[in-house]
This record gives structure tokens, C-alpha cells and sequence, in this order.
């Protein structure tokens, strides 16, 4: 999967993913960055200095941040025409940054160990934004990063763990059926489970 689909994929989860944020109990929107332009492009621009610093993602994986945050932000100048943002659309945004961030770390490395230092460099520069831009930590929106992530891997286990079946049940040939519909709820279920 590409990033422009993990990126179109990641804003339908979204919005999927909203209702489940909203049952829980979490306020993304409390000190959120993408109330407005200025302060989402200010935190968008320092997340993306310290992935840049970490030296964690390599050239590519770090062009692949630059590339979504780049997205993000022209979408929220186009959408707000200066004006403040609907609580509708700073929660989509939110939501559609923080999933696009999360398959990127499941994209970039699936070795687990890779991956939960990859998530801890992610959650060290979110909150290093946040300290810098808002002057203050959104933990909730730090734990939905995490909850995120552990559902994306779960998906792209789940993935390969069908195509293998799939695989060995046509005798070794390559098929391009994906896995059942199902297995998204399933993530979703076992990611709230460990929450």
C-alpha cells in the first residue's frame, strides 16, 4: 500500500474511528493543534523537524511524513478560509493526521521491535510539537497515536496471515484476493481490548 492510499485509507478509518474515540470518553479536541491554519502548520512544521532529526525513517520514510503533514495542512487552508475550524472537521483532521502517522509507522518497518521504537520516536516528536506549539502534552491524542498503531499492525498481520493461508490452500498460488471484511472490526476489537 502506498502512502496515498494509506492516506485515503486512514481518513475513512477516521471517520470510523471517531465514533469509537467519541464512546470512550477522549476530547481530541482539548488542546488540539488543527483548531486553526497557523497553529496546525507551526505544530505540523515542528513534528516533521523532529522526525527529521531523529534520523530514524531514512530518506524515504521521512519524505513519506513531510509528504502527509504537507497534505494535511493545505487541506486545512483550503477548508478554513481563515476562519476557525468546525469541531466537526478539527476531529476529522485529527483523526485523519493521527492514522496517516500510524500506518506510516506500520508501513515503514513491520519487526516489532522496530516498530515500537519507530512508535516511541513518533510519540517523543508529537509531544515535543506540542510542548512547542501549545506549550502543553495532549496525552489523549498521544494514546489514540498508540491505539492506532497496534490496530494497523494487527490489520497487516491479519493480511499476511490470510495470504499465507490463501496461499497454501491453492497450492502455493499467488492470488489477489484480500482477507476477509471482517478482520478490521477484529483489530479494532482486540485494540480496545488492550486499551
Amino acid at each position: 500500500m502506498n502512502w496515498h492510499q494509506a492516506f485515503c485509507f486512514g481518513l475513512v478509518l477516521s471517520f470510523y474511528f471517531c465514533c469509537e474515540v467519541e464512546s470512550r470518553g477522549f476530547n481530541i479536541a482539548v488542546n488540539n493543534p488543527f483548531v486553526n491554519h497557523a497553529t496546525a502548520e507551526a505544530f505540523a512544521r515542528s513534528f516533521v523537524r523532529n522526525i527529521i532529526s531523529s534520523e530514524a525513517f531514512g530518506r524515504q520514510g521521512t519524505a513519506d511524513f513531510e509528504d502527509i503533514v504537507e497534505d494535511l495542512v493545505t487541506a486545512i487552508k483550503v477548508s478554513s478560509h481563515g476562519e476557525k475550524e468546525s469541531s466537526a472537521k478539527v476531529k476529522a483532521m485529527t483523526m485523519a493526521f493521527a492514522s496517516s502517522i500510524a500506518e506510516l509507522i506500520v508501513i515503514e518497518d513491520s519487526a516489532e521491535n522496530d516498530m515500537q521504537q519507530k512508535t516511541e520516536i513518533i510519540i517523543e516528536a508529537l509531544r515535543e510539537a506540542f510542548l512547542e506549539t501549545l506549550g502543553i502534552v495532549n496525552e489523549d491524542f498521544i494514546l489514540e497515536i498508540k491505539i492506532l498503531v497496534e490496530l494497523f499492525s494487527n490489520e497487516s498481520l491479519n493480511e499476511v496471515e490470510a495470504q499465507q493461508n490463501e496461499d497454501q490452500a491453492s497450492g502455493g498460488k499467488q492470488s489477489s484476493a484480500g482477507g476477509s471484511g471482517a478482520e478490521p472490526e477484529v483489530a479494532l476489537a482486540q485494540a480496545v481490548a488492550l486499551s
